[in-house]
């Protein structure tokens, strides 16, 4: 089971292996006893949106589709899209759409990686966000920066600064203009996976503690299974300076990931240790530009991206704070008959 809460509504919906979708009211727990199922079949992965866009949720399955539904009317989906395999979507606040992250498995070549598609509303093709070597297996969303994260097979965690979506447009930036890195993996794909076996006479030379820029070079010490990996093999993360986005495009990160985003080497073995599974940005706006990502080699890492952070952001956390304070003191105030203390 997945489940998304939708904070704003008091709302909790949740997408079950067996195939239905289920939405249920926080403020009242009976509802989870006598719940009324749907009809929606296959779906996986699924997201929603408060606001103008609260009574709309999107699905997506193994059937490839990817459904935009009103809740207010359930005998049919408002729009269906057949494009290729999704493995997560996410719905920022301003936007008619969503981000999709894809599986290769569908992908034609140079066309796999994230897409921006339009719910139908304002009827905008769908947009390639970033291109990816391998299957993208998470993607997350930050409202107040307009901002999405992902992370992929290789090992690399990227962000993609999102153009302004809900007008037509034919002056938006092409996707290498629009992207810089967040690098928590994305160096250990290639020549950052290190080899603390041994050297034996007749193998390659340097094996021993040094990188493996080719497939061949890691036949030489294939581990069998993941705690022999372990003992053999070691895991560098090198981070890109996220103080600030100065030069971001002259710097080393963003022209390896450049070099490697259609052409890289993907070796199926290796990328089970290398691959980042989930990733996600702070919803909250007090740290908006936190984000964690998380491997299947069993590391969190946690960053900041300082670079993101402006003085409109910080008047906008000071605004919302003091009028926090405000109101909860009014509240106080109500429930103390003797006034304030």
């Amino acid at each position: 089971m997945q489940g998304l809460q939708m904070a704003r509504l008091g709302l909790l919906a949740a997408a079950f292996s067996s195939g239905h979708v289920e939405i249920y009211s926080l403020p009242h727990p009976e509802s989870l006893q006598a719940h009324r199922k749907s009809q929606v079949k296959g779906r996986k992965q699924l997201t929603a949106r408060a606001g103008v866009f609260h009574n709309f949720i999107v699905t997506c399955g193994a059937d490839r589709n990817l459904k935009f539904w009103d809740l207010r009317r359930l005998v049919a989906p408002v729009n269906v899209f057949k494009r290729f395999q999704c493995t997560e979507v996410t719905w920022l606040l301003p936007y008619c759409g969503v981000v999709v992250a894809q599986d290769n498995c569908f992908a034609a070549f140079g066309l796999c990686g994230l897409h921006y598609v339009d719910s139908g509303f304002m009827g905008y093709k769908p947009y390639f966000a970033a291109p990816r070597r391998g299957t993208v297996w998470s993607v997350s969303g930050s409202d107040w920066l307009g901002t999405v994260t992902a992370g992929d097979i290789t090992g690399e965690v990227m962000a993609i600064l999102m153009p302004f979506l809900n007008v037509q447009s034919i002056n938006t930036k092409r996707p290498a203009d629009r992207r810089f890195v967040s690098m928590t993996g994305a160096p250990i794909y290639k020549a950052n996976f290190l080899s603390t076996a041994p050297h034996v006479d007749g193998d390659i030379q340097s094996l021993s503690g040094g990188t493996l820029p080719k497939n061949t070079e890691y036949q030489h010490f294939k581990p069998k299974s993941f705690r022999a990996a372990a003992s053999r093999a070691a895991l560098l993360f090198q981070d890109t300076d996220l103080r600030d986005f100065h030069r971001i495009t002259s710097r080393e990160p963003t022209k390896r990931m450049r070099a490697n985003e259609t052409k890289g080497d993907v070796n199926m073995e290796r990328v089970q240790l290398e691959s980042i599974h989930k990733v996600r940005f702070s919803p909250n706006l007090d740290t908006y530009t936190w984000m964690v990502s998380a491997g299947h080699s069993g590391l969190i890492r946690v960053h900041c991206v300082r670079g993101l952070l402006s003085s409109f952001g910080q008047k906008m956390i000071q605004e919302k704070s003091a009028h926090f304070q405000a109101t909860n003191h009014t509240n106080q105030s109500d429930c103390n008959p003797e006034g304030p203390v």
